[in-house]
């Protein structure tokens, strides 16, 4: 956004390929050449993508798990998560 201007910041998820930007959720509307910024994440994108991988595998043990009633004699689950966790009480929410 450029100072004294109304202009509006749009934020659109990208790949970059060496110099080659591919879009993969929306892309900018336009035919002109536009100024622009562009944040690097910290790790490489095929990690992200491993880990979302990762993450369903994972739901679909939990899922298992539940199927099978493993943890059907918790009758707290609550106190039960606080009590292995130790958690500290949270503000507003106990």
């Amino acid at each position: 956004m450029k100072e004294g201007t109304n202009k509006e910041l749009h934020t659109y998820r990208a790949v970059i390929h060496g110099d080659r930007v591919e879009w993969i959720s929306g892309k900018p509307k336009t035919h002109m050449p536009i100024d622009v910024k562009i944040s690097v994440w910290e790790e490489p994108w095929g990690k992200r993508r491993e880990d979302k991988e990762k993450g369903k595998r994972l739901a679909g043990l939990f899922e298992k798990l539940a199927e099978k009633g493993t943890f059907a004699d918790i009758e707290d689950p609550v106190a039960w998560q606080r009590e292995t966790r130790k958690d500290r009480p949270l503000p507003e929410r106990d």
